[in-house]
């Protein structure tokens, strides 16, 4: 059986920096996507794809910004810019960065980035 021979190493995720702005602050059906705000809260690496694509200088979607909002809405997941998704695998394999007690607080951060109000704590 797989039982035993596979851990929860770390959770990769890969962020488009061209067009998550929509994801993140859009109107209509892309404004503030769940899914895209869970995965940002439960990764222990964030891959920002694409940053070819983005103009240079300080603007409100540049590298910097974007990695600033990254870093809010998860302060512990290491940032790696990328082009065309091309990162050494040394640094997304064998993290060993999976800390169950992390789930409590992405699930509070995730709760606070939707507008959710998170359960009350157990007795």
């Amino acid at each position: 059986t797989a039982q035993g021979r596979f851990v929860l190493d770390g959770v990769v995720t890969v962020v488009d920096a061209k067009n998550i702005w929509s994801h993140l602050d859009g109107s209509g059906w892309l404004a503030k996507t769940p899914e895209v705000q869970r995965q940002i809260a439960h990764a222990t690496k964030i891959i920002i794809n694409k940053v070819d694509t983005l103009e240079p200088g300080d603007n409100p979607r540049s590298l910097s910004a974007l990695s600033a909002r990254l870093r809010e809405m998860n302060p512990g997941a290491s940032q790696l810019p990328a082009t065309h998704a091309e990162v050494d695998l040394a640094l997304i394999l064998d993290q060993r960065a999976f800390d169950p007690s992390r789930i409590a607080e992405a699930a509070l951060t995730e709760a606070t980035l939707s507008g959710r109000h998170p359960p009350p704590p157990h007795p």
